[in-house]
This record gives C-alpha cells, structure tokens and sequence, in this order.
C-alpha cells in the first residue's frame, strides 16, 4: 500500500545555483549531499517538513553512474510548462501571504496569485532550471477536503 510520495528527483547542470535556490530563496533543509569520490558534489537532497524531500542530482555524474551505453545528451532548455508531459510540483504552505513576501525579498518571481478552482490560495515560481513549482495554502473550503467537484461554467 503507498503511504505517500517520499521525494521528487531532478538533474540539472546547475547543480549549486540549484541548491541555492531551493536552499536560501525556499528555506529547505539540506538533509545531505550526494559526493563523489574525489569529494566534489554531485546531489542534494532537501527537506521541508518531517517527510517531504526533493534531490538533485548533477546531470552529467548522473549519466556516468548509470553506465549507459548512450551518450551524453544535453538537458532539454525550459519550455512552456502547460505544453509539456511533466507540468508542475506543489508546496503546502502555511500564510501564503508571508511566505510569498518573504521569498520576493530573497528575489524570487512570483506570478499568478489567485485562489483556484479547488478554492485553495495559491501562487507560482520557477527554480533556476524553469520548474514550475505552485505554492498553496489550503482553505476550509478547498476541495481537497470537501471532496466537491469542480464544474466548469
């Protein structure tokens, strides 16, 4: 039986610009890092909360450890987010208002402040690499709780 997802996983060729974004502009934890064995990083792996994790992991280490007989192809460049098969990941946050204030002081975009069609607050960013990540603070009347569908007009 899934008791809940245990993380998300990302490459990028990025890897600190990454790691400080996620780190000092989203206040994760940095549970530990990934090294490889002349010591130089090669991941990172992030917590918020008691059991939410996020790695990632440098894109060129990750194809030399997994042997592939392929070659070493480049990382797609960022595209539109509502285009692609992988749309987007979600936070929970507690007052939306605050944490949104707080990461524009730590210079990060925000975008797209509204409640949605699930009642929920919520707001958008993307990390250094273009993941489009939803921030949202649960109401007393989002559907995640009520279990009421959502009609279109």
């Amino acid at each position: 039986m899934i008791k809940q997802i245990a993380h998300l996983c990302f490459k990028t060729s990025r890897l600190e610009a990454m790691t400080a974004f996620y780190r000092d502009a989203l206040g994760a934890t940095v549970t530990f890092h990934y090294r490889a064995k002349d010591g130089r990083p090669i991941g990172t792996y992030f917590a918020w909360g008691q059991n939410t994790f996020l790695e990632i992991f440098d894109h060129a280490d990750a194809h030399r450890r997994s042997n592939s007989p392929q070659p070493l192809e480049p990382l797609e460049e960022p595209r539109d987010a509502w285009l692609m098969r992988y749309n987007h990941f979600c936070f929970q946050v507690e007052d939306l208002n605050a944490f949104v204030a707080l990461i524009e002081s730590r210079g990060v975009t925000v975008t797209g402040r509204k409640i949605g069609n699930d009642r929920s607050h919520q707001a958008w960013i993307k990390d250094p690499d273009g993941n489009l990540i939803e921030l949202q603070e649960y109401t007393a009347g989002s559907r995640q709780f009520t279990g009421e569908d959502f009609q279109e007009a």
